[in-house]
């Protein structure tokens, strides 16, 4: 069986326009406001994005998988799967670019974008996405949590 991120990848094609469009804003952001400031922003631009790429009604965590999954396919952003465990969801995003300074920002953005929509899809405002450390730089990890 075709893992989701293979799958992706022989149906994409990455632009290198986006990457270097990205690392050019994060570094522009961070000059003139500041790490934290800039990564502020990046997240709350994912979240204006999230309520923008509304998910359909999902009675699963399966269903809003493959919701997120068909917008990631269209702006070829990588793939995503969530994992159920005892005290979090764990949302593993791959398909990521390589470049250390566009994937700052796009895990940032990325954050926002999960956020808003489990806020919408009603996990209230109580429940956090925080990215964690991942040993992989192809992929990011996050865990949403209270």
């Amino acid at each position: 069986m075709q893992s989701k991120l293979i799958s992706y990848l022989q149906n994409q094609r990455r632009d290198a326009q986006w990457g270097f469009l990205l690392k050019s804003f994060v570094h522009e952001a961070s000059t003139a406001l500041g790490p934290e400031q800039a990564r502020g922003l990046m997240v709350k631009a994912g979240m204006g994005a999230g309520r923008e790429i509304e998910l359909p009604e999902c009675e699963s965590i399966e269903q809003m998988e493959d919701a997120a999954n068909r917008y990631w396919a269209r702006l070829g952003l990588g793939v995503v799967s969530f994992l159920e465990r005892n005290d979090c969801l764990e949302i593993v995003h791959e398909g990521v670019p390589a470049d250390p300074l566009a994937q700052e920002g796009l895990a940032d953005f990325l954050a926002g974008v999960y956020q808003q929509w489990f806020v919408s899809l009603g996990a209230g405002e109580r429940l956090q996405v925080r990215q964690c450390e991942s040993t992989d730089s192809n992929m990011f990890l996050y865990r949403l949590a209270a």
